[in-house]
């Protein structure tokens, strides 16, 4: 049995160590991108100052991301609770973030009958979500829009997020979210009894997780 507390304890923080890396190497990345694209356009004659602002825009937007995943990681650490609330704040910061349209089918005065998430399927949820978001963010049309469909039934969770970007639909199974990836979700849902898929429909790119209430 210790054995057992152990292996999760160094999954859980081999999770973490993904989350961190993400927070730190990509959103950095992504900002050093966009800045040093933005030096190149003033470079030109004459600079190309609309462009300009729009790559300043984008580095703003993805250090306003990094900023929201590190708190989420750093509540973690702590042992914070992730619930319903949560999770429909962070698709609305978002869709505020990085423009991209998203909706949830959470009403801001959340039902009285909604079970509280423990903090396992919680957390699952609230990253799942998430990384499909990201994912939408990073890989799609930037027309795209994003739906969170959730549905609680017999004790379980039931979670769709789905995006209309078709264009890159085909591609993006493998690249699902970054750092732990595609693989690292399913794992996640696995610790907690749950299940979860993800691909292309033909009309988008969609991600689908089931998981215990409680657990």
């Amino acid at each position: 049995m210790a054995a057992e507390a152990r292996a999760a304890v160094l999954a859980e923080r081999t999770r973490i160590a993904g989350d961190i890396h993400d927070v730190i190497a990509h959103s950095l990345s992504g900002i050093l991108i966009h800045l040093m694209a933005a030096r190149a356009l003033l470079s030109d004659e004459p600079p190309d100052l609309p462009r300009t602002v729009g790559m300043m825009d984008q580095a703003v937007n993805v250090a306003r991301l990094a900023v929201h995943k590190g708190q989420t990681v750093v509540g973690t650490l702590r042992g914070d609770a992730l619930g319903w609330a949560d999770i429909r704040s962070m698709v609305e910061d978002f869709a505020i973030t990085t423009g991209m349209p998203c909706s949830i089918d959470l009403p801001a005065d959340l039902p009285a009958d909604l079970p509280a998430l423990t903090p396992a399927t919680g957390l699952t949820v609230y990253y799942t979500v998430q990384e499909a978001l990201t994912n939408a963010a990073r890989h799609s049309a930037g027309a795209a829009e994003v739906t969170v469909t959730m549905i609680v039934n017999d004790g379980r969770v039931g979670v769709r997020i789905q995006d209309n970007g078709a264009a890159q639909a085909t591609r993006r199974t493998a690249r699902l979210g970054s750092g732990q990836g595609l693989r690292g979700l399913r794992e996640r849902a696995a610790d907690v009894g749950g299940d979860l898929v993800a691909g292309p429909t033909g009309t988008g790119f969609v991600v689908r997780l089931e998981v215990p209430v409680r657990r």
